[in-house]
């Protein structure tokens, strides 16, 4: 039971911000369509990193710092367009690096780590979603990054949200809480998620990947009810064709 991430060919994600209080929008049971917008926190790469590295002891390979474009370019050897196209193969690389650290989180070592933990904080633990941004390059033109994404909720476009409700900050306390939970004393102070490590940004949802759906993790949400709410989107469109309707509607996840 295992859901693929979606294509590169995603479209580009604004992540506007907003000082008005958002008008808080009620789930109707209807599914929603493809133009509604699911709501929820990006997290920091480099908060995945020290979680997962001074907390879990994961080795990842180091990250490339951004090339400063006129400086690498003096750096490079050849002609003016050789040295571009060095330029562009050291975007590309830097790129490569971040998309297999990101895929690798969210499909392989935050699902380990989470099957591993007591069932007390599988019951709150969710998975990472994943989603496509295009990022505006001087070098390349653009290009396609993939970042984890923990949703919280989903509204229509008449009431899309831009900034947090109380119900997305309180599913984001309890997914830092059941992270943190994972981490042992003698590293949790260093290694510890916080809330400036995520950033609130409502996402078409049809942008959204959602986690791949193992038999465990689909198991612990028939019997966490409250794990299948916590991520924000109606079980009956976010398990659909991994579960018959009558396996929710036996375990209350129906409505």
């Amino acid at each position: 039971m295992a859901s693929e991430l979606g294509p590169l060919e995603s479209p580009q994600v604004s992540q506007e911000t907003d000082a008005r209080s958002p008008r808080p929008t009620q789930y109707s049971g209807k599914l929603p369509d493809r133009d509604w917008f699911c709501c929820g926190y990006f997290i920091k790469l480099s908060a995945l990193r020290r979680y997962l590295e001074k907390g879990h002891k994961r080795n990842y390979p180091p990250l490339m710092p951004a090339p400063r474009t006129l400086a690498t370019l003096r750096e490079l050897d050849g002609s003016p367009q050789e040295r571009l196209d060095k330029l562009k193969a050291l975007w590309i690389k830097k790129t490569d690096i971040e998309y297999r650290f990101i895929a690798n989180v969210q499909q392989q070592s935050l699902p380990r780590i989470r099957s591993f933990a007591p069932a007390e904080l599988r019951a709150r633990l969710v998975n990472p979603s994943g989603v496509f941004l295009k990022i505006p390059n001087k070098v390349l033109g653009s290009y396609t990054r993939l970042e984890a994404y923990i949703s919280t909720g989903i509204c229509p476009p008449t009431d899309r949200r831009l900034t947090p409700t109380p119900e997305d900050q309180e599913r984001l306390e309890i997914y830092i809480e059941a992270m943190n939970g994972l981490l042992c004393d003698a590293v949790r102070e260093e290694a510890s998620l916080t809330s400036q490590d995520f950033t609130f940004a409502s996402i078409p949802l049809r942008c959204v990947c959602l986690p791949s759906f193992t038999d465990e993790l689909v198991q612990d949400m028939l019997d966490y009810p409250s794990l299948a709410r916590l991520y924000g989107i109606p079980p009956r469109y976010m398990l659909r064709g991994e579960v018959p309707m009558k396996t929710l509607e036996r375990v209350g996840l129906l409505d």
